[in-house]
């Protein structure tokens, strides 16, 4: 090995630890509740999770065939999406922030979580909060470039508001894209006039990544869309699934809750033909136009199911490979619809909430499955939550 890759390796060892030693503050901590480990090591915080994990497994008596893993990016400045509330006082005081465990609103004018980008982006709504609003939860996130977005989930009576008032709502429609409402209607500014569309356009809010150079992949998606927090921990997250997967080379994956194809696109770079059910027309929608862009048609195929149905049925007997990415209730009863005589050979679960997949995970034992690896992804820096990638074999 020459002296220029021993320099390499010994600057990448020292940051790993100057990142493993870091320790944040933040003035709203403790009373804010967003981050529940302000003030610990980096180090200590990982440590913590993983122990966490251990007990849950030994207390449920599961096995992990190989030692865990654990990856994560940076310790701060990560998040690319927040959602937040709004409230104003009869003093007509706006304050934005976080609901604490009391139910009172911290007022946060900095997040030590938030990407640069969107601190800047939040930091123009706080010197510009909307008028006539007096209580509501808003989304705020960042895409590529200058790409801002906001969606408002007001109540009909302060959006009928703001559009007659007018001037805000044009100001932040020269910036940011805008959905309204749980119908995630988008507004535009058309001939002057501010009009409600019943679809919203979807775009490049988000990345994926391929194997095995993981080059990024724009996905489109709503500002509403849910997505991994960050663009950059997400790459973490795709290369740790594409190593738990690259031994098996699987070919024909069935994936469930496959949301706008974070996951899909790393599976057909592995190789694999990719069956996706996920319930969310939107998010269907927008992989759809996302697949427009690239030559994946072939290699897709996409279905609008809700899987906790009863009247889903899955032929078994194609599939090598199952992978899953539930919400945090986890896969419920669609692990009765696993037929124990023909299964697929291996289960890859993506999970961010640890009590829902040990749950999960004992069904799984249960049906003949090992775990054969379980890998940590920190998307949730200076908390408890976590992102577990797990690979079952049976």
């Amino acid at each position: 090995m020459t002296s220029s890759h021993n320099y390499v390796r010994l600057v990448k060892l020292k940051l790993r630890i100057r990142i493993l030693e870091t320790i944040i503050d933040c003035k709203y901590f403790p009373e804010c509740t967003g981050c529940t480990w302000i003030g610990k090591p980096y180090s200590w915080q990982q440590s913590q999770m993983l122990e966490s994990l251990k007990i849950a497994l030994d207390e449920a008596e599961l096995k992990v065939l190989t030692p865990f893993g654990f990856r994560a990016t940076q310790p701060y400045q990560l998040r690319d999406r927040a959602d937040l509330t709004l409230e104003r006082s009869q003093e007509g005081l706006t304050q934005i922030g976080f609901y604490n465990k009391t139910k009172n609103l911290v007022n946060i004018k900095e997040c030590r979580i938030f990407s640069p980008k969107l601190q800047s982006w939040y930091e123009w709504i706080l010197d510009n909060p909307p008028p006539i609003v007096e209580k509501g939860s808003f989304r705020i996130r960042v895409g590529e470039d200058d790409l801002k977005g906001l969606w408002l989930d007001f109540s009909n009576k302060d959006i009928k508001a703001l559009i007659e008032e007018k001037k805000w709502l044009t100001e932040v429609l020269k910036q940011a894209v805008v959905e309204v409402g749980q119908r995630q209607k988008q507004m535009v500014l058309n001939k002057g006039e501010l009009k409600l569309v019943k679809k919203a356009q979807p775009q490049n809010w988000f990345k994926t990544y391929s194997y095995p150079n993981y080059d990024s992949i724009n996905l489109k998606s709503l500002v509403s869309s849910f997505t991994q927090p960050s663009i950059d921990a997400n790459k973490v997250l795709i290369q740790t699934v594409c190593e738990a997967l690259e031994n098996i080379k699987p070919k024909n994956t069935l994936e469930l809750f496959s949301g706008i194809g974070n996951l899909t696109i790393p599976l057909v770079s592995l190789g694999s033909f990719v069956s996706c059910y996920e319930v969310d027309k939107n998010a269907i929608r927008s992989f759809e136009q996302t697949l427009k862009d690239y030559k994946y048609d072939n290699f897709i195929k996409l279905y609008q199911k809700n899987l906790y149905s009863k009247s889903v049925e899955i032929s078994w007997e194609e599939f090598d490979l199952l992978v899953v990415d539930p919400p945090r209730s986890g896969l419920k009863n669609f692990t009765d619809k696993i037929e124990p005589d023909n299964k697929p050979k291996n289960i890859l679960y993506v999970s961010c909430f640890l009590n829902s997949l040990i749950e999960d995970l004992k069904k799984l034992s249960s049906l003949g499955y090992k775990i054969q690896s379980v890998s940590g992804v920190d998307q949730f820096p200076q908390s408890s939550h976590c992102e577990w990638v797990v690979l079952l074999e049976s």
